[in-house]
């Protein structure tokens, strides 16, 4: 059961496609396709999560086009396919690919990113973190690129 993980901006963004596993007694995160429908995994720590977030993707929309000046923000698309943008804001590195089901995004401080839908989904957002209007900064040139 292996995961296929990559990353971007030097690891300050991981994009992870969490394996299918054939019993919830695999360790690791993983998603269950059972016959009562899917059960995924995607947290398993010992470090609180103090915000979680639904968050839908309707067709040809674009979400994000902002940073967190100190909070990392992990995502896990539960459906769809979009784009994730990404920009480091101190050194202007970007990169883009593509995610979709089943992947778990983690995305560090001072990263700018948007995501553009591609086909409609749902995601859940979270965080070690509280959100914080004053914490989410608005950049849009992440936005220019898609």
């Amino acid at each position: 059961m292996n995961s296929n993980k990559k990353f971007l901006l030097n690891g300050k963004v991981s994009v992870e496609t969490l394996p299918i596993a054939a019993s919830v007694n695999d360790s690791g995160l993983k998603r269950l396709l059972l016959d009562k429908g899917e059960l995924a995994q995607f947290y398993n720590s010992s470090e609180p999560i103090h915000l979680i977030a639904y968050v839908e993707f309707p067709d040809g929309s674009t979400r994000g086009g902002h940073y967190h000046p100190s909070r990392e923000e992990k995502i896990y698309i539960i459906r769809g396919h979009m784009i994730l943008a990404v920009q480091d804001i101190e050194s202007g590195e970007y990169e883009v690919c593509e995610i979709a089901e089943g992947d778990l995004i983690s995305i560090s401080p001072k990263i700018a990113h948007a995501i553009k839908t591609v086909k409609s989904g749902h995601a859940i957002e979270f965080s070690s973190k509280t959100f914080d209007t004053a914490g989410t900064i608005h950049y849009p040139f992440v936005l220019n690129h898609l």
